[in-house]
């Protein structure tokens, strides 16, 4: 008996420290958030290439993200990752990295990222990382606690659109002159430091119900939304049903009349 009790205790304490399944299953059979940073969706080419090697490989499925990664997509591509704090979408022809910083490994949130080339767009659960969210690109720093934003860095410039929430914005070495808070419906593009300061306006509501059918934000050769200038009193929109992700982001414009702007508007409270 003394044998048998001592073997049930060594089963026991082993089934006990089992690691859970990367996507376990809640009480009603549906998949929760997987903690660990996971590719969850691609389309078209996406690549990876971890920290400590030279060669790329193609980013498929259920890959998990590691500290020192760097995921690219090629023309046409687009990945989608998902986290603990929320998600990121890279859109064709983007470099997104994962710094090697100690509080992202294998047990922690991803806590920050650098938009090398290319676009992104980031849902950040306001519950989620508890010190913020931290971006970087070339020439900008950010950080976020729960907001849905894009930056892109094209042409020599980084853009930033807020479509819901508040993103904080200023040059790599945080210096107080070139800080911005950009609320949804504010975009900032900057080339140079005098930039900061250039904030523009744009009506968020069509990149929010987008969002919603997962159809990326229209976005313009700079970054910016790209019915920027839209006359107020007419906006023009894109149309539905032709946007897929990793598709061309230059959307389709039409015409709608106040009417029109007032349902959709409604749609979205």
């Amino acid at each position: 008996m003394k044998y048998f009790m001592t073997n049930f205790v060594l089963v026991l304490g082993l089934v006990m420290t089992v690691p859970a399944p990367l996507w376990a299953m809640s009480s009603s059979g549906e998949p929760t958030r997987a903690y660990h940073p996971q590719v969850r969706e691609t389309r078209g080419p996406v690549m990876i290439k971890g920290a400590k090697y030279s060669l790329w490989e193609p980013a498929e499925k259920g890959m998990l993200l590691l500290s020192g990664d760097v995921l690219r997509t090629e023309k046409g591509g687009y990945a989608r990752v998902e986290f603990a704090s929320g998600v990121i979408e890279l859109y064709e022809t983007s470099v997104l990295v994962i710094p090697s910083i100690g509080v992202q490994d294998r047990k922690k949130d991803i806590q920050e990222v650098v938009v090398e080339e290319g676009k992104a767009l980031f849902d950040i659960n306001p519950l989620g990382v508890e010190r913020g969210f931290q971006f970087r690109t070339k020439n900008i720093q950010g950080g976020v606690k729960g907001t849905l934003f894009t930056v892109s860095f094209l042409e020599g410039g980084s853009a930033v659109n807020v479509y819901r929430g508040v993103v904080q914005v200023s040059d790599p070495a945080r210096t107080e002159e070139t800080r911005v808070e950009l609320k949804a419906g504010k975009s900032v593009r900057v080339e140079k430091r005098a930039d900061f300061k250039k904030v523009s306006g744009f009506d968020p509501s069509v990149a929010l119900e987008d969002y919603q059918h997962r159809v990326p934000p229209g976005l313009n050769g700079k970054g910016l939304p790209a019915d920027n200038n839209a006359n107020p009193r007419n906006k023009g929109i894109r149309k539905r049903g032709g946007g897929k992700p990793g598709n061309n982001l230059n959307p389709d414009i039409r015409s709608i009349s106040n009417n029109d702007q007032n349902d959709q508007g409604q749609d979205l409270q």
